[in-house]
């Protein structure tokens, strides 16, 4: 026992064996530590990129479907369905430019004035709206169209949507 105290009293430091075990356990703590960093990073960004599509969807879909219902006197022309607004009061159709960019009211007709339906200050951490597959059925008098948010090529949520107008046209 006493030469085990007189080693832990000795001035002579450590031995290089000692002083490398040392610094590759510590080498090895500290590259755990960074992995599991970046695994939590990621995940985060994840998560706060699903969770910002879904309140952009959220927004999107409560615009688009207001729109819709109010519209009356719906018809199609060249693929596109044009309808009268009972709050707007005009003649109007829904649409997409490119994903870029958010969905646009045409007003009028076919020339008539473009108008966003929301600001491109919602479209937050690089995502990308697009209205697609806008149908009416007539028999069962309900639109049903699609979003998707998109970043880049990959798509984050998507939801079909089925508005019936109030006044049943």
């Amino acid at each position: 026992m006493t030469d085990r105290i007189k080693q832990l009293k000795s001035t002579q430091g450590v031995t290089m064996t000692e002083m490398l075990l040392a610094l590759l356990l510590i080498a090895l703590v500290m590259s755990f530590i960074g992995g599991g960093i970046t695994v939590l990073q990621n995940a985060y960004t994840k998560i706060t990129l699903r969770a910002e599509a879904q309140t952009l969807l959220s927004t999107v879909i409560t615009a688009v479907s207001s729109e819709l219902k109010n519209a009356h006197n719906i018809e199609q022309l060249d693929g596109t369905y044009w309808f009268e607004n009972t709050k707007r009061g005009y003649k109007m159709c829904l649409y997409t430019k490119d994903s870029s960019k958010p969905i646009y009211i045409k007003a009028g007709n076919e020339v008539g004035q473009e108008v966003p339906l929301f600001s491109e200050k919602i479209m937050t951490s690089g995502l990308e709206v697009t209205l697609s597959r806008i149908v009416y059925d007539s028999e069962q008098k309900r639109f049903t169209y699609t979003i998707e948010i998109k970043k880049g090529e990959s798509n984050v949520i998507e939801q079909t949507i089925k508005v019936r107008p109030l006044n049943g046209t």
